[in-house]
């Protein structure tokens, strides 16, 4: 069983492994799902950027997005991670952030701009996206950091994520992420170390961003 908030539900995973309901299929994804389709109300041929595109959020939001068919451009924080997101993941492009210019090349990529920033770290790259110009007229950004700090720009339409406002939509995301797995749409990653007695170090791994996928202890 899983609690979320002060209630219980049970694990679902269709054909996948019990240990998405950690990730994709557990409160990361239904993160990115709120997100896109409850907040920022993603349509059809918009281009969605994705920042920690490597992260258990991010690849969620970018194939949930694909899915709906937006044009999807991922941030991610090494090229192993942003060629995962190309190849398995299927975003349409990855930029690594730690050796591309990122305003450069989101010229190249989305040249009239960004029609919805989905973000979960928050920090300088999303203010240089913004004082970038990089958003579209429509554009909009959508925050998963609870009482995060607010973009530069007071002009920009900033969402918040509360996954607690949106319990009703619970067994709808259920429905679609067992069914878009079944049919091979969705991909993920997992970091998984062995031990409890290693979770100390496993933490300090995900802190310094030198994990790659969901973070999981097996005891």
């Amino acid at each position: 069983m899983c609690i979320v908030g002060l209630s219980v539900h049970r694990v679902r995973t269709g054909s996948a492994p019990a240990s998405v309901a950690l990730g994709i299929m557990g409160d990361p994804g239904f993160t990115a799902y709120c997100g896109l389709l409850e907040v920022a109300h993603i349509r059809q041929g918009e281009t969605v950027l994705v920042s920690a595109a490597g992260g258990p959020v991010g690849a969620m939001a970018g194939q949930i997005a694909r899915i709906k068919g937006c044009k999807v451009i991922g941030i991610a924080a090494s090229r192993e991670q942003s060629e995962w997101c190309v190849r398995e993941a299927h975003f349409h492009a990855c930029i690594d952030e730690r050796a591309e210019p990122l305003e450069e090349r989101l010229r190249q990529l989305a040249p009239k701009g960004v029609d919805a920033l989905f973000d979960s770290p928050g920090g300088e790259v999303v203010n240089a996206i913004i004082s970038g110009d990089h958003l579209s007229l429509t554009g909009r950004v959508v925050r998963c950091i609870p009482n995060g700090a607010s973009p530069m720009s007071t002009a920009v339409r900033v969402l918040h994520v509360d996954i607690s406002a949106h319990e009703q939509r619970r067994e709808a995301f259920f429905k679609d992420v067992i069914a878009w797995f079944a049919e091979g749409h969705l991909r993920y990653r997992e970091d998984v170390v062995e031990g409890l007695r290693n979770a100390p170090t496993h933490f300090c791994r995900v802190m310094r961003g030198e994990s790659f996928g969901r973070a999981l202890i097996k005891a």
